[in-house]
């Protein structure tokens, strides 16, 4: 496991440009949210206390922006094939399923962006719901609801063996322009260990999320009311559990659709 996974990030099955702190997603089924394009103030009208703010880009250490995979694992295989394939690697079909091979993705000059949770549980604790939220109303008290509140994204990225074993032929990586990113069109030359992206704009890699919680307040005079759960909390719901355990994440990846 490397830094991403063993800080609690969740990875994207597929890179995005559009995902940012404070934007609401919808659970559907494990592993699978729907990005609804609101964020938290859209759902929650202020009334006493401001909702936090998006703070700026941090830069991070390289060594935070690493993640390490198992290719003896199949949910690892098709994430790395996804990205492959996304990104229109050449080389998408040299990556397959072997026992003991490590390998590891890199985010170049890594970027951190976040919002303070703390202000952002008092601001849903004193704000007033937005009664004109329609249905989303049902799934904000059926507990679907995430708020996002860090991302961890970059504008390159590069895959490379994590031991000695050889990652395959020698291979030319070309990067064309994909639909949701304004990417540089470009051949790169890479050895047979290692493939590479590099772009323009950033892509969201991982993130972190809590779900809002409600309660009804019972039968006493105690009010109505929302509160937020921890991050390990996306963990558990949205990539799966059984009999209350969590599943292996470190095999799981998130969906995010629309």
């Amino acid at each position: 496991m490397g830094y991403l996974k063993g800080s609690g990030f969740v990875m994207l099955s597929l890179p995005q440009s559009n995902v940012q702190p404070l934007q609401l997603l919808l659970k559907t089924s494990s592993n699978t949210v729907e990005r609804l394009n609101a964020s938290i103030e859209d759902l929650f009208i202020p009334e006493t206390e401001e909702g936090p703010r998006v703070g700026p880009d941090l830069p991070l250490p390289d060594i935070r922006g690493e993640e390490e995979f198992d290719m003896g694992v199949a949910a690892n295989v098709s994430f790395l094939q996804g990205l492959a394939n996304f990104f229109n690697l050449k080389a998408a079909g040299k990556i397959s399923y072997e026992q003991g091979k490590l390998v590891k993705i890199q985010l170049d000059a890594p970027l951190q962006n976040t919002i303070n949770v703390v202000k952002l549980a008092g601001f849903i604790k004193s704000a007033k719901v937005n009664e004109d939220a329609g249905s989303f109303l049902d799934n904000l008290k059926k507990g679907e609801i995430y708020v996002i509140t860090e991302t961890i994204k970059a504008k390159s990225f590069h895959v490379e063996n994590a031991n000695s074993k050889q990652f395959g032929a020698s291979v030319n990586v070309e990067i064309p322009s994909i639909a949701n990113a304004a990417v540089d069109s470009h051949v790169a030359q890479k050895n047979n260990s290692d493939l590479a992206y590099s772009g323009t704009e950033p892509m969201t890699f991982a993130l972190k999320a809590v779900r809002i919680r409600y309660s009804s307040g019972g039968f006493g005079p105690s009010k109505a009311k929302f509160t937020i759960e921890s991050d390990k909390d996306l963990e558990r719901v949205l990539l799966g559990e059984v009999n209350g355990v969590p599943m292996e994440t470190t095999e799981s990846y998130l969906n995010i659709i629309r």
